[in-house]
C-alpha cells in the first residue's frame, strides 16, 4: 500500500489532467497553466537526473502525456548539468526553465510535484525515484518517504528547509 496515499486518501488519479489538477490544488491561487507548467518543469528535470532502469520503471507509470517530459532530452545522472553534480540543485534547474513571471518559487513547484508523484505512484516506485536522487534533493519529497529512504533523518529537515535552492 501506497504509504503517501493511506495519509491523504487520494485516489490513484493516473491521467495527465488530474496530475496537473493535483499540482494546482498544491500551489497556493496557481492557474491550470502554471500548474502545467509547474508539473512539465519538474518532471522534465527530474527525468534528467534518474538513471535509466529508474526512468524507465517511471514512465511506466505515468500518464501517457507525461512520458515524453521524462525521456524527450535524456542526459542520464552522469551527465554534467544533471542534479546529482555538484554544479546545481533541481530547484535551480526547475527555477532556470520557469518563465519569468511564474508566480511561485521553484522549491513550492518541485515539492509539490514531488508530493504528487507520491500520491499517484506505487510506494516501491516512489523509493526507487527518491533512493536514486542525491539526499538534497530527497529531503523536498514529503516527509514519509524521505523518513523511509533517509532511516528518519530527514523528516524534520525536510519540512524546514528553506526555499533558496
Amino acid at each position: 500500500m501506497n504509504v503517501c496515499r493511506a495519509l491523504t486518501g487520494a485516489p490513484p488519479d493516473l491521467t495527465y489532467e488530474g496530475w496537473i489538477e493535483a499540482v494546482r490544488a498544491g500551489l497556493p491561487a496557481a492557474t491550470e497553466p502554471e500548474a502545467r507548467i509547474a508539473l512539465t518543469t519538474t518532471l522534465a528535470v527530474l527525468g534528467d537526473t534518474l538513471p535509466a532502469a529508474v526512468l524507465l520503471s517511471f514512465t511506466e507509470s505515468m500518464p501517457e502525456a507525461c512520458r515524453m517530459l521524462l525521456v524527450r532530452n535524456w542526459n542520464g545522472p552522469d551527465d554534467a548539468h544533471s542534479v546529482g553534480s555538484q554544479s546545481s540543485s533541481i530547484v535551480t534547474r526547475v527555477a532556470d526553465h520557469l518563465p519569468p513571471n511564474f508566480s511561485h518559487h521553484a522549491c513550492l513547484a518541485v515539492r509539490v510535484v514531488f508530493g504528487v508523484l507520491c500520491r499517484r505512484l506505487d510506494q516501491r516506485l516512489v523509493m526507487s525515484i527518491s533512493g536514486a536522487l542525491p539526499e538534497r534533493t530527497r529531503r523536498l519529497w514529503p516527509p514519509t518517504i524521505s523518513c523511509q529512504i533517509d532511516g528518519g533523518q530527514a523528516g524534520a529537515e525536510s519540512r524546514d528547509m528553506p526555499l533558496a535552492s
